[in-house]
């Protein structure tokens, strides 16, 4: 067995994403790898997840932060510069989540900081996480990625990590939900804690708990032209939002000032259809508009502000 770790230079989360998609895929028969990474600001959903249901979509897009979907399922998290990510793909021959954590928490208790496992897949000091991960098992190989929260600007975190849509206003649940924690940052135990002293932690650990020598590549992930096809999917719409599972969002319409419910049925990612929730002469006064404004929006991806004011137009929206 050889160990690598491989440094992304890049702060860019579609790069690094195919970066270590790319490392899995290539993976050889006898080689261990540590990815280590950093995004700026994004948060990242779960395979399996709604994005409305975990973030804020426009709010991420207005402040100039990324929505990004993994391949891996869990549940949402968010990334920044003081947030480190690890990933460690193996072929399944080595591939071993306890020694995985428990290297983790080795090289941390380098730096003074004991840590425990909980709720599964979570590394907690006090009640209070700092790390998460989620788990992805290929064709004889697997990974376990995760975030190391060392300096993260937790402001931002507890407000982009507010869903868009709340549980009164959507049908029947399809996907993963996240189970949020009270969070802290390393840097309350250490204050002298560093990215790059804690990848010096992580790697010194990894030579002993594999008790194998290290090569370690810096590198960054743009300028690796073989990346930008698997980067675009990443980034594209059709991956971010298209992968949605099913959902409905209901709105309240008023028309000739009669209360006409409206259910908008979202399928991936995109409006699919929308169904009256009343009877009456007011609802069937209005079965028409209702039919153009279904014209006017299918196949537009959701956006509820748009599809308020679209009805706003055409059925007087409060």
């Amino acid at each position: 067995m050889k160990v690598r770790v491989h440094i992304s230079r890049s702060y860019n989360p579609f790069y690094n994403l195919a970066r270590e998609q790319q490392l899995f895929s290539e993976l050889a028969e006898d080689r261990v790898l540590l990815y280590l990474w950093q995004n700026k600001s994004s948060v990242v959903v779960g395979h399996n997840q709604n994005p409305w249901l975990e973030t804020r979509p426009q709010l991420l897009k207005k402040e100039g932060a990324d929505l990004v979907r993994r391949p891996s399922g869990g549940g949402a998290v968010y990334h920044d510069s003081g947030n480190l990510n690890f990933s460690f793909l193996s072929p399944d021959k080595y591939y071993d989540e306890q020694q995985q954590f428990e290297l983790l928490q080795s090289a941390l208790r380098r730096a003074g900081i004991k840590s425990k496992i909980a709720e599964g897949n979570g590394l907690f000091i006090g009640g209070r996480k700092f790390s998460g991960s989620a788990f992805y098992h290929g064709s004889n190989r697997s990974y376990q990625h995760g975030t190391l929260l060392l300096n993260s600007r937790l402001e931002s975190l507890h407000r982009f990590l507010k869903p868009a849509l709340s549980s009164p206003e959507i049908g029947p649940k399809r996907g993963v939900s996240s189970n949020p924690s009270p969070v802290i940052n390393l840097c309350e135990i250490n204050p002298g804690l560093t990215v790059s002293g804690v990848y010096r932690l992580l790697i010194e650990q990894a030579k002993q708990s594999y008790n194998k020598p290290v090569e370690i590549i810096y590198e960054n992930p743009e300028q690796i032209p073989a990346l930008k096809t698997l980067k675009d999917k990443y980034c594209s719409p059709d991956w971010v939002l298209g992968k949605t599972p099913l959902f409905s969002v209901k709105i309240n319409c008023y028309h000739q000032n009669k209360l006409l419910p409206i259910t908008a049925h979202i399928e991936g990612g995109r409006v699919s259809s929308l169904e009256l929730q009343a009877r009456g002469p007011a609802a069937e006064s209005c079965k028409k508009t209702l039919d153009l404004l279904q014209d006017e929006v299918k196949g537009y991806y959701f956006n509820k502000e748009k599809l308020c004011q679209a009805a706003q137009n055409r059925l007087s929206v409060v």
